[in-house]
This record gives structure tokens, C-alpha cells and sequence, in this order.
């Protein structure tokens, strides 16, 4: 049998029933911008705003790095957040691929500092801009979650692909549909 060759990022489509991965963190590179232009002044103490920009620098992994890790891997797809944020990237996901996908919002990987500015600034973190963050879709959910985090990546699996084209974002007892926008 012979092994498929990967692809370049988001050159892959995803497959009913793969984990969803999310690899960093949402909303990183929107808070590092507001923390760096001075947004939560006077709402944040100022050893916290110094702190705060320093923490949201977005991390700093390539696709070819991200790539090398998941090599062990017999298949994934790989799928940059960036200007519309990790929802952003589920819907191309999910239309690129021609599946749908239910999330569970609360596992996706977002820092308290960047939670707190998008409270003050009514923003949503998770249409805010991501770069540095990446969505994973793999039969080997939980394997791929291990290689990450074995790396330093902070990683979660927050959901999975399915038939058809139901994107649910669940969050407790809260359902709603991701819409594009």
C-alpha cells in the first residue's frame, strides 16, 4: 500500500469524521496589536497590560515546522486562522471540504488576557484576527493533540467534522450555527 504524500496547507481536504484541532491560541495576534496600541488603558493595571503584551505575542511556528511535527501522522489536513480569526477558518474548512463540523467553543484554546480585552472592546475573539493559530483535521485526533503539545504548541481537540453541512458551535448548554459572518 502505498503512503499518500502530504500537501501544502489547506491544500487537503478534510474527511467526515476527523478530529478538529486547534493548534495556539485565538485571537493572539488582534490582542497583541491592542495590548501594543495602548487599548485597556485605564481598565488594566499597567504591570498587567506589560505582562498582556508580551503573552499574546503570536507564536511563532511555521507551516513546514507544524508539518514536521505532524509527519507521524498517516493523514491530516492543515488550515491557517488569520484575518477572520479561527471561525474564519472553520467555515473555509468547511467548505472547501464539504463537511460540516461541530466545535465546542470553550475548548478552543484562548488566553484570559485576550478574553478580558474582547469583554472591553466587544470584540469576538474568535473572529478576531489569528495568525499563528492553525485548525487540524486527522483520524488520529488524540495522537496529533500529543505530538503538538510534545512540541511546546499548546493544542486541543475542539471538535469534529461530520456529513453534511451542519457547522454547530456548541458551548455548554448554548447551540448556535457559525455563520460567515
Amino acid at each position: 500500500m502505498q503512503r499518500k504524500e502530504r500537501v501544502a496547507p489547506a491544500e487537503k481536504k478534510a474527511a467526515f469524521f476527523e478530529d478538529v484541532i486547534a493548534a495556539g491560541y485565538a485571537a493572539d495576534e488582534w490582542a497583541h496589536a491592542m495590548f501594543s496600541d495602548g487599548a485597556g488603558r485605564g481598565s488594566f493595571p499597567e504591570h498587567w497590560l506589560k505582562e498582556a503584551i508580551k503573552v499574546t505575542e503570536p507564536l511563532a511556528f511555521s507551516d513546514d515546522e507544524l508539518k514536521s511535527i505532524l509527519s507521524p501522522l498517516p493523514e491530516y489536513s492543515l488550515w491557517p486562522a488569520g484575518e477572520n480569526g479561527i471561525y474564519g477558518a472553520l467555515w473555509w474548512l468547511t467548505g472547501f471540504s464539504s463537511v460540516g463540523v461541530h466545535v465546542y467553543v470553550d475548548k478552543i484554546p484562548l488566553r484570559q488576557q485576550t478574553t478580558e480585552l474582547a469583554e472591553i472592546l466587544d470584540t469576538d475573539p474568535y473572529r478576531a484576527k489569528s495568525k499563528g493559530m492553525y485548525l487540524i483535521s486527522t483520524a488520529a485526533g488524540a495522537y496529533a493533540e500529543e505530538l503538538l503539545l510534545n512540541a511546546g504548541i499548546p493544542a486541543r481537540i475542539i471538535g469534529c467534522t461530520i456529513p453534511g453541512k451542519e457547522k454547530l458551535l456548541i458551548n455548554g448548554d448554548t447551540r448556535q450555527y457559525l455563520t460567515k459572518d
